[in-house]
């Protein structure tokens, strides 16, 4: 389920993107970041579109996705409701 980011409370935000961002088995690559400058990229990310916040019922967990994971994450969905004669399919924004 999608998380309305824009309508949650900027420290909460700030918590959840900080969970996100920290969690283990996240790689931002050769050159560690500071908690800070990830949950700020993060943030950006959302402001310009590039990413979508979602919440995993099942875990339990948020999730940071950027548009390609949505997309690949969306034609996952379709080809498992196209097998299983679902009628409905989450559409991106």
């Amino acid at each position: 389920m999608e998380i309305p980011w824009q309508e949650l409370e900027p420290d909460t935000l700030r918590r959840l993107l900080s969970e996100i961002v920290t969690r283990d088995g996240t790689d931002y690559g050769l050159v560690e970041k500071s908690t800070a400058a990830k949950i700020d990229a993060a943030h950006k990310a959302l402001q310009a579109g590039r990413a979508r916040l979602f919440w995993d019922e099942e875990n339990g967990t948020a999730a940071l996705l950027d548009k390609e994971q949505v997309r690949e994450e969306q034609a996952a969905y379709e080809r498992l409701a196209k097998s299983t004669g679902l009628q409905s399919s989450p559409k991106e924004k």
